[in-house]
């Protein structure tokens, strides 16, 4: 469910959201070619940040809610048809 014109609730949600340090801003020197134009950015990550935020998910409501229910999609309520199935752990 799209909760993002729900100001209590993404208030609530920034509120109690993870705080992070930027420490620094990429730029591609002009006339070179890098990773940076790649679908991130410039944005780079420790991996301390990324097993944090895997260890998030995998605790999550959501996501327990999920595993207890293979064959439906929570967030829909739909039922998952095998082939949506396939090509979304194919995506993951």
């Amino acid at each position: 469910m799209n909760k993002i014109d729900d100001e209590a609730y993404m208030k609530t949600q920034i509120e109690n959201g993870l705080e992070l340090k930027i420490v620094g801003v990429l730029r591609q020197k002009e006339g070179t070619s890098s990773g940076v134009n790649s679908p991130s950015g410039g944005v780079a990550y420790t991996s301390a940040l990324i097993d944090y935020t895997s260890e998030q998910i995998q605790n999550s409501d959501i996501v327990k809610e999920q595993e207890a229910n293979p064959t439906i999609n929570v967030f829909t309520g739909k039922r998952i048809c095998q082939r949506s199935k396939n090509h979304s752990i194919r995506l993951i």
